[in-house]
């Protein structure tokens, strides 16, 4: 089976591998993969699918989003599809609803109560613990393609604690991070803001800025909160219940 390089139709994908590990040498191609949601994917890109490594794709999108956008894959492969839905803390439809309800003026309801997306991934990694160990789980069991919608904050941040815990250098796992805001630029960035304007949204700055930026001080902050909770990503996995060995596991397979 070969190792993925890319999936036609399908934006911000990579391989976690060729990062530098804090004990010296790089992680392991092939292991994971991260990509936006895989409901593009082309004929070509199926194929590619097909005759690749993959053993696992973890969607992390909630429910509403699978079901307007069902990920499209190969049959007969044997990939095992695992839904993991992560509603995306404060911006839940509910939040939403209950941010705009009674306001004439929804560009400053939006722009006084959007949270960044430090605070963003806080709510997330406070929530969805079980969620973030099942997708390490995966991985230290086969090589799996992590996405969600536009693959940069539900998939940054299990990418991030997958990374830390195998001990990928910060910088590096800050970098891979940032990476996505210039994968998604140009068409799939104007899409989405087509999108929040077609729902009715303005695009104030601070809504723009959630969906199609990936700032270096958002995950900072993620990796902020998780020292100071849990003193580091593996323990923040372990809570969430992965186990010891499929941790040590996950560290074989990426080579550290």
């Amino acid at each position: 089976m070969n190792v993925l390089t890319g999936v036609n139709g399908v934006a911000n994908f990579r391989d976690l591998g060729g990062l530098p590990l804090r004990s010296g040498g790089v992680t392991n191609t092939g292991v994971v993969y991260r990509s936006a949601a895989l409901n593009t994917v082309t004929e070509k890109g199926l194929g590619e699918l097909a005759a690749s490594n993959v053993a696992s794709v973890a969607d992390l999108r909630a429910t509403d989003e699978v079901r307007m956008a069902p990920d499209r894959l190969p049959t007969g492969t044997g990939i095992d599809y695992v839904e993991l839905p992560i509603t995306p803390g404060n911006l839940t439809p509910t939040r939403m609803e209950t941010m705009l309800s009674g306001t004439s003026d929804i560009a400053a309801a939006l722009e006084a109560n959007i949270p960044s997306l430090g605070d963003l991934y806080e709510s997330m990694l406070e929530g969805y613990a079980p969620h973030f160990a099942a997708v390490a789980r995966l991985a230290s069991g086969g090589a799996t393609l992590v996405h969600c919608t536009a693959g940069k904050d539900r998939t940054g941040v299990a990418c991030a604690l997958i990374l830390d815990a195998v001990g990928v250098q910060r910088d590096a796992i800050v970098q891979d991070y940032a990476q996505s805001q210039k994968a998604l630029a140009g068409t799939w960035a104007e899409n989405a803001k087509a999108q929040l304007q077609k729902a009715g949204l303005p695009l104030v700055p601070a809504l723009v800025e959630v969906a199609t930026t990936t700032p270096p001080a958002a995950i900072e902050q993620a990796f902020t909160w998780i020292c100071s909770h849990f003193k580091s990503s593996a323990h923040y996995l372990r809570h969430g219940g992965l186990l010891q060995e499929e941790l040590e596991q996950l560290q074989v397979r990426f080579g550290a």
